[in-house]
């Protein structure tokens, strides 16, 4: 595992966006080992590996709701739907027909010891132990390597594993060479928007204290 750190500075929205810019599909890192699970973690493995392969490009999707009509084709039953998941609104969502459907799901910051306490991210899983007709099904975090060791014991705590559905995390940092440039980009972006709102907050406070100081 690398040993630089730099993720669990940025927050969660600029590093899944720039995640999003970089990959319109899941090819750039289908074959990498990035996969790491609570049992193993030291010996990451490749989507490629654990997921049927398919003859297109798999879509990362990225918030993208999950409607009725999708989960009933996944074998999720409309009272289900209707009382559980409706709401649901993955950060990434990658599917392959009924052979394959994967949930990832973004984290960073600075207090790991708060975000996976109690995860919020339970009934994504729930939701895929549903999808009956779906061969193969994942959950994974993406998070800062400074979150390891929190997210391994809630894996270990609230994400139980079989064969036909995996779970584990990813970290950013092992996601440099597919997000950098993008990640470089997004960052300026935002600094470039704070900085013109700032420019344009002290011009109206300027203009302000002028008309009040005016005689």
């Amino acid at each position: 595992m690398t040993e630089t750190e730099f993720s669990h500075l940025f927050p969660e929205e600029l590093l899944a966006l720039s995640l999003h810019r970089a990959c319109q599909d899941a090819s750039k890192f289908w074959s990498l080992p990035i996969i790491r699970s609570v049992v193993n973690s030291e010996v990451p493995e490749k989507f490629s590996d654990l997921y049927p392969p398919s003859t297109k490009a798999s879509m990362l999707c990225f918030q993208k709701p999950i409607d009725r009509e999708e989960a009933e084709r996944f074998g999720v039953s409309p009272m289900d739907y209707g009382r559980s998941f409706w709401w649901l609104r993955p950060d990434f969502l990658i599917k392959n027909g009924n052979d394959s459907l994967i949930i990832l799901e973004a984290k960073s910051g600075d207090k790991p010891e708060r975000i996976y306490s109690v995860p919020a991210e339970w009934p994504y899983y729930e939701f895929l132990w549903r999808c009956s007709k779906v061969s193969k099904r994942g959950f994974y975090y993406i998070v800062p390597r400074a979150h390891v060791s929190f997210c391994k014991v809630c894996l270990g705590e609230y994400f139980r594993e079989e064969p036909s559905q995996h779970a584990g995390f990813i970290c950013w940092e092992d996601l440099l060479s597919v997000i950098g440039d993008d990640l470089v980009r997004t960052v300026s972006e935002q600094i470039s928007r704070e900085a013109d709102g700032l420019r344009s907050l002290l011009d109206s406070w300027r203009k302000a204290y002028e008309q009040v100081s005016t005689p």
